[in-house]
Formats: structure tokens, sequence, C-alpha cells
């Protein structure tokens, strides 16, 4: 089964920090991939890097492509253990880059595996770091690889496919094997392919738009402008699609390079006619901050499947997949219960869950993945501007839509039923800064009472927003879930608020159960 190249393999084996909730050990698009695949490995990083290290004197092509996969998939699984609060897993990613910076160092690393082991940090979402790209610069500087303007027809030209038309993979190709590159390499990369010959090269160019970095933005954005008369309906499309994803700056220049949004239906532009969806879910936050949206649809007798996770911080990942059987639908759908509980949500939910999430992209200045254009297109949704509505004022919505909403015994019941409930067992505080705030105590108890008084208060927005974003999950579903919804509505109003933390339950459990993780590992 294929995969958006946005989504990064990751391997079946179960997370360190398994009980931090099934989206922050565990990735429930790779998930799905391991359970159509017979052949999932679970070898751990160490093993893998040294293997891949030994072999990387002599080139790139010692290094069996399938230890190459292996070693991203278990890379990506550090990460977001490490993410989770995992300290061995932020032990071996240390342990990793100091291994590959000795080898650097002492020469023991060829130029083109450098490259690819660049391409493998990038895809796995890591930085190589210093080593590497000062060891990268060497490599330009001594000629073993074009520089400037001639670095785009000797490094990423080979890269286009000689035949088929899939320019979200591409894009991610092209930035993972750039991304140990100086900037000046990757804006040759971004403006050579706007500028390419060959269709799929322009599309996967817009994907440029998006990069975190604004000075690619702005070269891929000047150059398509210039190659504007070869642009095909489908990329104005998807231009007019990102565009308001993208931070006023760069929309500015946007605006300057093809004119302001155009005023007509650009439906007419789509690749193909939307399918029929079948069914649109969400996940409840996980204790990370991460949730999931889910939509399965069907196009004649085939169907199809999207999936976009969301963090804290907004989308940072979208797959979609089609052309599958009835028996392929049936499995993911089966996949996706097992990995984590999701409820049916209606699409104007489901499409204001979307718009939240781009609201908190656009926030923090993180654009949304490029994939995320091509599940759009295949819901079949128009565009979608960002909402940038703060926790506080989704509750306020939320709870006016409760009728006995300030009674006191209602409120005292959802905080009770609140820090009872098994759904958020999940949800606490771990990492570098929990650590240092545990290390000189020796009960939960006192731990929790020391997160409650240093740590906490600066987190009441976060904590407001899992409040919010899970009610907003729960709220269209079940009838059992609709108490649930309206329970964490008010709990969340008062984390927004300024009630005291230690007497909000709920915080109480979550400064509990941090302090019990951080004394358990």
């Amino acid at each position: 089964m294929k995969r958006s190249a946005s989504v990064r393999r990751i391997p079946a084996r179960p997370s360190r920090d398994a009980a931090r909730g099934p989206l922050a050990g565990l990735d429930i698009f790779a998930l799905i991939e391991e359970m159509l695949d017979e052949d999932a490995d679970d070898d751990q990083l160490e093993t893998l890097f040294d293997t891949a290290l030994e072999m990387a004197e002599d080139g790139a092509n010692e290094v069996p492509d399938g230890l190459l996969s292996d070693l991203e998939s278990a890379l990506d699984q550090a990460r977001i253990d490490a993410n989770g609060g995992d300290r061995e897993a932020r032990r071996e990613l240390k342990a990793v880059r100091r291994k590959l910076d000795r080898a650097i160092s002492s020469g023991a690393v060829h130029p083109t595996a450098l490259i690819v082991f660049g391409k493998v940090f990038a895809a796995a979402g890591l930085d190589i770091g210093e080593t590497a790209r000062a060891a990268v610069r060497g490599v330009l500087e001594g000629g073993f690889i074009p520089a400037g303007a001639d670095f785009y027809e000797a490094l990423v030209a080979p890269l286009l496919p000689p035949a088929g038309d899939d320019p979200f993979a591409l894009y991610e190709l092209v930035q993972q094997v750039t991304a140990i590159f100086p900037l000046e390499e990757r804006i040759a990369a971004a403006a050579g392919l706007a500028a390419d010959a060959s269709p799929i090269a322009r599309r996967a160019a817009i994907g440029f738009l998006l990069h975190p970095d604004d000075a690619l933005a702005s070269a891929a954005i000047k150059a398509l402008a210039e190659s504007s008369g070869a642009m095909d309906g489908q990329s104005r499309k998807r231009i007019e699609t990102i565009r308001p994803w993208l931070a006023p700056r760069r929309r500015a220049a946007l605006e300057t390079a093809f004119g302001p949004a155009p005023s007509g239906d650009l439906a007419a532009l789509s690749a193909a006619a939307p399918a029929k969806v079948v069914r649109l879910a969400a996940t409840t936050r996980d204790g990370s901050g991460a949730s999931a949206l889910f939509a399965s649809l069907k196009r004649g007798s085939r169907y199809a499947f999207a999936a976009i996770m969301i963090k804290p911080n907004g989308v940072v990942e979208a797959l979609q997949e089609e052309d599958l059987s009835r028996a392929d639908a049936e499995t993911i759908e089966f996949t996706q219960a097992a990995a984590a509980p999701f409820y049916d949500v209606r699409p104007d939910t489901f499409a204001r869950i979307l718009r939240l999430a781009l609201g908190r992209n656009l926030a923090a200045n993180t654009p949304p993945p490029f994939a995320l254009v091509e599940v759009v297109e295949m819901l079949g949704h128009g565009p979608l501007s960002p909402d940038l509505s703060t926790p506080a004022d989704i509750l306020q919505r939320l709870v006016a839509e409760i009728p006995d909403r300030d009674l006191a015994a209602r409120i005292a019941g959802a905080h009770r039923d609140v820090a009872d409930c098994e759904i958020f067992a999940s949800w606490f505080e771990a990492g570098e800064q929990v650590d240092k705030a545990l290390k000189r105590v020796d009960f939960v108890g006192e731990g929790a009472d020391v997160l409650l008084k240093s740590y906490l208060p600066a987190r009441r927005e976060f904590w407001a927003a899992q409040c919010a974003m899970s009610a907003l999950a729960l709220r269209d579903g079940a009838a059992a879930n609709k108490p649930l919804w309206r329970q964490l509505a008010l709990v969340g109003r008062d984390i927004a608020g300024d009630k005291p933390l230690d007497s909000i339950p709920l915080m109480r459990r979550i400064a509990e159960q941090s302090a019990a993780h951080f004394m358990a590992e």
C-alpha cells in the first residue's frame, strides 16, 4: 500500500512511553502501514546506526536501501519517544549524533554517504548537526558536487521521475536530500524546480511555499511567478489553497507575484470529482497534545482514506490513500480503532477542527505540510481559512451551549467526573523541564505539589486546549459522549480562567501522574 512521502514510516515496536497515550508514542499512520506489511523490522536504533556507519566508509552505495529505511524508521520512533518524555530515547539520539560527529571528524564517512545520512535524518524530522553541515560545505568547496546554480542540475534534476505525477512525493524527496546543504544550494534547488521545463518539477516547487524557511519560500515564489505562463490549472488551484495558510509577509509576497486571490470558484480546477464521504472521525488529544482527523470515502466501487495528524502547533502530517478495495478499507478502519479511540464528527466540525489547527500553524509560524493540500483536494474542500481562536474562545462557545453552565453542583460534578475518566489517563507532563523540577522530590504527592506551583501555571493554555479540542471531538458522536464533552468544556473554562490549579481535580491528577511517571523511569 502506497504511503504519502510526507508521512514517515515508523517501526511497529511499541513505544517505551506507551503510557503517554496512543498518539504520543505510536504513529497511527505507520501502524496502518505495518498491518499491511509482514516484514516490519524492530531492530534497535544504535545497532542499526553502527551497522550503517561501518558500511559508509566506501560510499552510500555500500549501505543497503533496506538498512537505510530501517534506520530512518528507528530515528523517527526515537524522536517520537523523546518528544513524549522518554529519557532513554533522548540518550539514544544524543549517542547517535555523537557517533556520527566522531566518524565525520575522523574522515570515516564518504561524501556520498554523508549526503544520504543527511536525507535519513531529515526524513526522520531530526537536525543532523553542525559537524555534518560543515563537512558538506567542505564537499562543495572541494568540487565533489557543484555549488551554486549548477547544484540543481547535478543533484536535484536527476531525482525527477521519468514518468508519473506525484509532486508531493517529489517535493519531500528534494527537501530531504538537500536539507544538509547550505542555504544557497537549497535556494538553487527550490528555484530550479520552479523553473524546470518538467511539469512535475513545477508542481513540486509549490511545496516550497509551505517550507519553514522564508528564503526558500521566497525563491520558489519568485521562480514560479517567472514561469507562471506554463503553470496548469491544478497548480494555480493549489497555490490558492495554500494562500490563506501563509504568514502575512509570505502572503504579501505571493500577492505581489501572482496578484490577489481570484474571486471566482476554483472548484472546476480540481483533478477529480470529490468522493462520497462514508465517515468522518476525530480523536481526543493525548498527553502530548496530539490528535488526529480521519475520513473514509468512496468513489464508485473503490474506497479512499485520509488522515491528518495535529499537534499543539498545528497540522504536522497528512496521509491519503486512494483506490483501495473494501477489504483494505476495513483493515485500515480496524487498525485505526485499535490504535486510538475515535469519534464520529459532522462535516462542519471536521472542518472546524482543521481550521483551528491551521490557526495554530499560523500563530506559531510553522506552515502545515504540503501533503495537506492533497488531502484537502481528496475531501473536496474549498479554501480553508485558519481559525485563530484561543482555547478560551473555543471553550466560551462550547460552554454557551450548556444550559446549566453556572450551576455550582453541575460544575463540581464535571470536575469530579473528568478527573476520574479513563479516557484521559494518558494526560501527564514529561520532558527535560519536568525532570529538572522533580529531581529533588522523594514522593509522588510532593512532586505533584511542586508541579502545581512551579511548572503547571505556565501550562494553563495547553491544558485548556486539551479540554477544548477533546470536547469538540466528542461533541457530535454517540449520545453517551454528550455528558463528557460538556463536562470537559466546564473544566476547561476553569483551567483557562484564574481558578487555583491545586483546586482543580484534573490538574491534580495530571500533576500526580507526571510525578509518578518521572519516578518510574
